[in-house]
């Protein structure tokens, strides 16, 4: 059964570069280890960089494709906490 042109399809949460994108969790874990914050321009960047030294030409690494590589590899985007004020000596 063939869809509509103007219809989208079913994503069914598969990756298009699964190599890619397993080198790219791989860049992301080690970076959470090391305490370093990791945004999605970052992936999105990481991505782009390690696509290119790859020649994998098809690959556009957006906004849209970051949070479905969030979604799929079970990460989370969190808001970073500040931190209080010290508190005195004879508090």
């Amino acid at each position: 059964m063939k869809l509509p042109e103007l219809q989208g399809t079913c994503r069914t949460g598969k990756a298009k570069f699964p190599g890619l994108e397993r080198i790219v969790k791989e860049w992301v874990t080690t970076q959470i280890e090391k305490s370093c914050a990791v945004t999605t321009v970052m992936i999105c960047f990481k991505a782009k960089e390690l696509a290119k030294e790859r020649n994998v030409t098809e690959f556009v690494g957006g906004p849209s494709w970051c949070s479905r590589f969030i979604c799929r590899n079970r990460l989370s985007v969190r808001a970073r906490t500040t931190v209080g004020h010290k508190l005195t000596d004879d508090w």
